[in-house]
């Protein structure tokens, strides 16, 4: 059992290495990641106790108190660099997300991705999870599409440095995503909020139970991000609720969702990307997910690994709940 312990120790730092993130000795606790399902909760002492073996037998290093695998030091002193270009990019989000608000059937904005994990880079763009009025998922998308599209904010193929990623769209009633999976249950666990503090709250509390599958030790917590980049709700919500009570007038609402959505998913079938092998591509009245490169675990484990007695690549697949 500790040797299982000491690989899926080892393991985490790896995947999240190849995810470009160093963890502290706390994040590797926390987001202890075991895809076979089979550790259950492991105690802070006991990986403290890991990660010194593994430093004492040089798999592992400790710079400035991040865990890197023996060939990646560089990541330890990159995290740095990387936490302050996503702080920058977190404080130009807060300003826009003030205006967006204001729009429409929007009921919430996390951060996640790259942004969440504080990896970006100065050219990254923003992923968000965006969360929308329930029964209004295709007018709301296209209204919030068509304001960022206008104001510039979009990414585009050609424009992605400080834009916004609109791939992933949850209706307020339906806060569990459909594909749930290591990369996805990862992403979740850094995910927060800039818009809709309430909203995360109930979505972290339903989506707890299958994030703690991939990682038992996960438990929900506050950061100092959720409470710093959080944007004032009072006024919005007035404004929504005028511009909202205009658009429902005599179904209007409703017959422009109905035309969203036959539109929409005609270009959605009709784009070669959605049936491509490895595409993760989901959209229905509660869900909108557009993962045409979704990464899978053979794609993040893309550093050399060596056989050993402290680790040797481990098949999960078998384990992972794919859609």
């Amino acid at each position: 059992m500790e040797n299982q312990l000491i690989k899926r120790t080892y393991f985490t730092i790896l995947y999240f290495n190849c995810l470009k993130h160093s963890p502290t000795t706390f994040e590797v606790w926390r987001h202890f990641l075991d895809f076979s399902q089979k550790s259950g909760t492991v105690d802070f002492g006991q990986i403290i106790k890991i990660l010194e073996q593994l430093k004492i037998k040089g798999q592992i290093k400790n710079k400035k108190g991040f865990w890197t695998i023996k060939d990646n030091k560089k990541l330890a002193e990159d995290r740095i660099f990387r936490a302050k270009f996503s702080l920058v990019k977190l404080k130009k989000i807060r300003m826009r997300v003030n205006l967006i608000k204001y729009l429409p059937y929007i009921r919430g904005i996390f951060i996640s991705g790259t942004l969440a994990l504080q990896t970006a880079s100065k050219d990254s763009d923003w992923d968000i999870l965006v969360i929308i009025k329930k029964d209004r998922i295709w007018l709301g998308r296209l209204i919030l599409t068509g304001f960022l599209f206008i104001t510039g904010q979009k990414r585009t193929h050609y424009k992605i440095k400080d834009r916004f990623c609109l791939n992933h769209f949850l209706t307020e009633d339906n806060l569990i995503p459909e594909s749930r999976n290591d990369y996805s249950a990862c992403d979740h666990s850094f995910i927060f909020p800039i818009f809709g503090k309430k909203l995360f709250q109930d979505f972290a509390r339903l989506n707890w139970n299958w994030v703690r599958q991939f990682m038992p030790n996960f438990q929900i917590a506050g950061s100092s991000c959720q409470n710093f980049f959080l944007v004032e709700e009072k006024w919005s919500k007035r404004v929504q609720k005028l511009f909202e009570k205009s658009l429902e007038v005599f179904g209007v609402a409703s017959f422009f969702d109905r035309f969203c959505k036959k539109w929409m998913i005609k270009r959605i079938e009709n784009n070669p990307e959605t049936f491509k092998k490895g595409a993760i591509v989901i959209f229905n009245d509660k869900e909108l997910a557009f993962w045409p490169d979704f990464k899978r675990l053979n794609n993040i484990i893309n550093l050399p690994i060596k056989s050993s007695s402290i680790f040797s690549k481990i098949s999960y697949e078998n384990n992972l709940k794919m859609r």
